[in-house]
């Protein structure tokens, strides 16, 4: 377990100097993290929110979760966006594709499965 610590926080370091190293975001930028409740945007949510704290970014950091209306798919994934956004203290902006474009994925499917 402490190889382990000691992987993630040199991990961190590194990541740290290539956010600084190359200036990717400036003091009070707003940043959204794509949220979709797997690893790839777990592990960014984690990581971007200890560095912002440890290191003083003063990143405005919120979860952006793109609800695509697939029902099948949405709860589990949603449930999982949801206690990232309570463990890493990010707020949370769900926006629907039924919003955006007026039409579901499920809606798509059951267009297609009716012809």
């Amino acid at each position: 377990m402490q190889q382990l610590l000691v992987v993630v926080i040199a991990l961190l370091e590194k990541i740290h100097r290539v956010i600084v190293d190359n200036q990717l975001f400036k003091p009070g930028e707003r940043v959204a993290i794509g949220a979709s409740g797997g690893k790839d945007s777990t592990v960014p949510a984690f990581v971007l929110s200890v560095l912002n704290c440890q290191h003083n970014y003063g990143l405005d950091l919120f979860l952006l979760s793109i609800d695509e209306g697939i029902t099948r798919h949405w709860n589990d994934s949603f449930e999982i966006v949801k206690r990232n956004e309570v463990q890493y203290g990010l707020p949370l902006k769900v926006v629907p594709y039924k919003d955006l474009y007026g039409w579901t994925m499920d809606d798509s499917e059951n267009d297609r499965t009716e012809k």
